[in-house]
């Protein structure tokens, strides 16, 4: 069996730090932060690690009734979804994995 994408860039404490910046860059957004106002930043810090590290072959695991049930009193709308899409997308896979700079 292939190493999983999380075993071989560096586990939890790799995808901790890129999730830790990509959530300095998503507060400093001005349609993303207002979202993030009232958030408190270091527990959705370790939700979206965890969530990450699923995505990419980790032992953590999520529903998509977790994820619909979390945004939906946030009514995100469909500009910060794109917004946060194209955030999220080039930033991740442009991050400090190894290969990827």
């Amino acid at each position: 069996m292939a190493e999983s994408i999380f075993n071989r860039y560096g586990g939890f404490a790799k995808v901790n730090r890129i999730v830790s910046d990509f959530c300095r860059g998503v507060l400093g957004h001005p349609v993303l932060a207002p979202y993030f106002a009232h958030v408190d930043m270091p527990t959705l810090i370790d939700h979206q690690t965890k969530f990450m590290a699923t995505v990419i072959g980790g032992p953590a695991s999520f529903a998509n009734e977790h994820f619909a049930r979390v945004h939906a009193p946030h009514h995100i709308d469909g500009e910060a979804e794109i917004k946060g899409f194209g955030i999220h997308h080039p930033w991740f896979l442009d991050s400090e994995l190894p290969g990827r700079r």
